[in-house]
Order: C-alpha cells, then structure tokens, then sequence
C-alpha cells in the first residue's frame, strides 16, 4: 500500500513538472537503457505518455476509450436498414410472383403440348392428366371431378370446373387462397382467370401471357 502511494506520489509530481524529459538528450527508454527511478518499475508506462494523457485530459495511470456507439449513429443504422428493407422486399416479391407464373406458363403448356398428342392418338382430348405422356411429381386431385395434380403451389388439370368452356390444360395458383389460373382452350387459344387474392405484379404477369406476349 505505502508502495502504490509512492507511485502515485511520484507519478503526479512528474505530471505536473512541464520538463519531463530533458531536451538536450533522448530519454533513456528510447535507447534500450533502464534508467533506475525511485518511483517507477518496468509495468510503469513512458512518462511522457501519462504526461501526453494529461494535458489531453485524461487522468488516471490507465486510460480505457469509449468504444459503444451513440444513439444518434445507432439511429441513422436503423434508418438505412428500413430504407434498404423499403427497396428490397418489394423486388423480393416480384422476383418470387414472377418464377411461379414461368412455372405455371411452363406446366400450361406442356400439357397442352401432351394433350395435342393424346389427340393425335385417340382421335380427343382426355379429362384425365393421368392418361398424358408426361408425369408431374405431385399427389393427385380431384378438380371438379377431373383427374387433377396438386403440384406445389399449382393445380395442375386438362380442363376446367366450367363445362361449357373446355380446356386442354389448366393451371391454378392456390398458395395463400386462389389467385389466378392459366388456360389453354381446344383452339389453342390463351385465357387469364383473375381471382381476389390477385397482386397487381400477377394481374400484369397474367393479362401479358394471354395477350400472347
């Protein structure tokens, strides 16, 4: 105890003394020679260091900075996170509505293609997907009585609920309550069916394939 009072005794007297290290030589640290202090042992820091420390303000023998962030700089992270998840998210969605509508353009088309080819063999058109050349890895369905394929986000059929418009292929996207529905008519004609849970990215996308674009 009487030993770190004599270092912090020491230590203050040479803090406050504006000539801490001679002038017309180097001190001695600096050329690898120990000079003996009564006041100072080898854990001690360069006295000029403490005396730098305390005409900058800094007291104490050990100085620990302040490394957390200001609420201001926390604020303005905060703001370019919502500003980024504002831009993104929305690109987000339309890239994902965008993939579903190829797969579904996709899945309309090959059993359009498929079903042309029952025809070509039995002389019309089958209301049974299973009787088709292709095979679509989903579980079956019963779409209104037809033979049908629920195939992750579709349902996949070669016709539709509606008896006086028959279709060769039928594609319906139900994720999330029905929204729309791709059609290929016996003339091979196109038709969007919109339904209320329809966005309006999926409206564009829809309304384009039927205008054959």
């Amino acid at each position: 105890m009487q030993k770190g009072n004599q270092l912090k005794s020491c230590c203050k007297k040479m803090l406050s003394s504006r000539e801490v290290v001679a002038r017309d030589r180097p001190h001695p640290l600096l050329l690898g020679q120990e000079e003996k202090q009564p006041c100072f042992t080898r854990d001690v820091e360069d006295p000029r260091v403490l005396a730098g420390r305390a005409n900058s303000g800094m007291t104490g023998l050990f100085y620990h900075g302040n490394n957390a962030f200001t609420l201001i700089e926390l604020l303005v992270v905060v703001l370019i996170i919502g500003i980024l998840a504002a831009v993104a998210v929305p690109q987000y969605k339309k890239a994902v509505e965008k993939a579903r509508m190829v797969e579904a353009i996709t899945a309309v088309e090959a059993i359009a293609k498929a079903n042309d080819r029952y025809y070509l063999a039995n002389n019309t058109y089958t209301r049974d997907i299973n009787d088709l050349d292709i095979d679509f890895p989903g579980t079956d369905y019963n779409y209104c009585g037809l033979a049908a394929k629920q195939v992750n986000n579709f349902v996949l059929a070669t016709g539709n609920c509606n008896g006086k418009q028959i279709k060769k292929a039928f594609a319906q996207r139900n994720t999330e309550g029905t929204r729309y529905a791709l059609s290929i008519g016996l003339d091979g004609s196109r038709e969007c069916s919109e339904y209320v849970n329809i966005s309006t990215y999926e409206h564009q996308l829809c309304q384009a394939w039927a205008a054959g674009q």
